[in-house]
């Protein structure tokens, strides 16, 4: 029993160390392809933002606002000209991605320009339908700056070329569960790509960025 116990002790001690480093390498990696200011930012057409939990009054988290805060800005820069706004509403009570089109609405967003990812429910469904779904070959990926390596590394794997913008400032601190617990996730999504998870995501009909955005809304 003993033997047994030490076994899994080191077991996990050495799966948690192997997601340590997959963690540290994508901070590395992808440092680089991050912005902080807008203005910085590249010109890109499409921007994907990616979706966050919702208050049960149908308002944005206070995560979900820095994201779309930050999206704003780019359009209204210049920056950008489409929004994607990528999250789940396949629930019956729950809807990211409507809350985030009336909170982009209230900031005097074009409606034409948004449009409506209903099924983004991991950062990877978003990135590979923002590639095949929306037709996008360069995209800017708005998140925290946590959040941004993995989402940049996914997209890299489904042939997305992708910078990201980052919805909070490069000194802002992050909770610290947030940052373990990303670590993690950064771990799965290694996994994910290394099964091919991705070819297996459901894409529905092509839609081009060069349409009205609002076909997108039911």
């Amino acid at each position: 029993m003993k033997k047994l116990i030490s076994f899994l002790i080191l077991f996990f001690v050495g799966i948690a160390a192997v997601f340590v480093y997959l963690s540290i390498r994508l901070t590395f990696v992808y440092e680089s392809k991050i912005y902080y200011a807008a203005a910085k930012v590249p010109p890109i057409k499409a921007t994907l933002v990616l979706g966050a939990s919702v208050k049960a009054n149908h308002q944005p988290s206070g995560i979900l606002k820095q994201r779309l805060d930050a999206a704003a800005k780019l359009f209204f820069s210049g920056r950008t000209e489409k929004l994607i706004l990528s999250g789940d509403s396949t629930r019956e009570y729950y809807d990211e991605v409507n809350t985030m089109k009336s909170y982009l609405l209230s900031k005097k967003i074009p409606p034409e320009v948004i449009f409506l990812d209903h099924s983004g429910i991991r950062t990877l469904d978003s990135v590979y339908r923002a590639k095949n779904k929306f037709l996008c070959n360069k995209i800017i990926i708005v998140s925290q700056k946590f959040h941004l390596p993995r989402a940049l590394y996914l997209a890299d794997k489904v042939g997305l070329e992708a910078v990201g913008f980052s919805a909070d400032a490069k000194d802002a601190p992050t909770n610290k569960m947030i940052l373990f617990r990303e670590i993690f996730a950064r771990g799965l999504a290694v996994i994910d790509t290394f099964l091919g998870r991705a070819y297996r995501i459901p894409i529905g009909k092509k839609i081009s960025l060069d349409l009205d955005g609002r076909i997108t809304w039911n």
